[in-house]
């Protein structure tokens, strides 16, 4: 699945705010709404995607 311009400028715009953090992006697997995170490490990206949700790391 490919991200929409807003969700990528979402996580541009993340990236600019935190540079040294780990971006991610999740489509929730139930309402398919879209949350940009900034996190320090993969725990919860792991999670997410171990629940079955679609998580985007971006560097």
């Amino acid at each position: 699945m490919e991200l929409t311009s807003v969700q990528q400028s979402e996580i541009l715009r993340l990236r600019q705010y935190y540079p040294y953090r780990i971006i991610i992006g999740i489509i929730n697997k139930d309402t398919k709404e879209f949350m940009a995170s900034a996190v320090t490490n993969m725990r919860i990206p792991n999670k997410l995607a171990r629940e079955g949700h679609e998580v985007f790391v971006c560097n």
